[in-house]
């Protein structure tokens, strides 16, 4: 079309046709892709890549600060949160919906887990201790070759312990295979397993219903509170970060600092410490 060539490609064609997309976008997400899908179709055709022209970064740097918008992070869930929704929603006798969503947010925040791990632990993954448990994931997001993980959390023995918090939920379903977290289905009245695997929407709705319960802004909250809330309490804590890091997975300083918030009184012993 228009006579120029599509394989190869003219680099500075290339930078033309992606300020046109940058030019027509409202993000520079259209940019990117269209990027990095020509430079792999030049690639796999054996090719000179067209966007290592000079041209190419600048429309994508310019992509990226015209158009970019700075994420918005949900905020952290504190342990007086996690506490609060305890005590209103994980006393005994509780509906089999609402414990499995108490473990939930527990295990989340004990944890440091993503829901995507959350959504993969198998109930024949778990171990149990005198002073905790071991959770297997079978992979995590950053486990690119697929070694597998274990997650210890400690036993407690508070009214608060996610290890018997987790205990009591395996025995209400009385289940020894499959996914821990599953579909609640009612039956003659009774809520039980579906035997299908929990969807995020369901879990999310569910995890939200207790934030505002207990008074918080379902808007400033979600999934990710749980892991991000948890780093924090143990950044707070004076837990080494070497340690946060293994718990959560995190790989690098600068993606694990994403997630930890300190709070007003942890900045401000900073300069109290330089002693003037």
């Amino acid at each position: 079309m228009y006579g120029v060539c599509a394989l190869p490609a003219n680099g500075a064609h290339v930078a033309l046709y992606l300020s046109e997309l940058m030019s027509q976008g409202s993000s520079p997400a259209p940019v990117l892709s269209a990027t990095y899908g020509i430079s792999w179709a030049h690639r796999k055709a054996l090719e000179p890549d067209p966007c290592q022209h000079p041209w190419v970064p600048q429309v994508c740097e310019a992509a990226k600060r015209l158009l970019g918008r700075p994420p918005v992070k949900k905020e952290n869930l504190k342990v007086g949160h996690v506490q609060a929704i305890v005590d209103q929603f994980g006393y005994f006798g509780t509906s089999l919906a609402d414990l499995q969503t108490v473990v939930i947010i527990l295990v989340g925040f004990a944890g440091f887990l993503r829901w995507s791990d959350l959504s993969g632990i198998q109930v024949e993954g778990m171990q149990f201790h005198d002073t905790h448990m071991d959770i297997m994931l079978g992979k995590r997001k950053n486990d690119q070759y697929r070694k597998g993980s274990m997650i210890p959390i400690a036993r407690t023995g508070s009214v608060y312990c996610p290890v018997s918090m987790m205990e009591r939920f395996i025995a209400r379903t009385n289940t020894s295979t499959g996914p821990l977290f599953q579909e609640i289905k009612i039956q003659v009245g009774n809520q039980k397993l579906s035997h299908n695997k929990l969807r995020y929407s369901s879990a999310r709705s569910q995890v939200l219903r207790m934030f505002k319960a207990i008074g918080l802004e379902e808007k400033k909250f979600g999934l990710h509170s749980l892991r991000a809330g948890g780093a924090s309490a143990a950044s707070e804590a004076g837990i080494p970060e070497r340690l946060i890091s293994a718990h959560g997975g995190w790989k690098s300083e600068s993606s694990r600092n994403g997630y930890i918030r300190d709070n007003k009184q942890t900045r401000v012993s900073v300069s109290k410490a330089l002693g003037l």
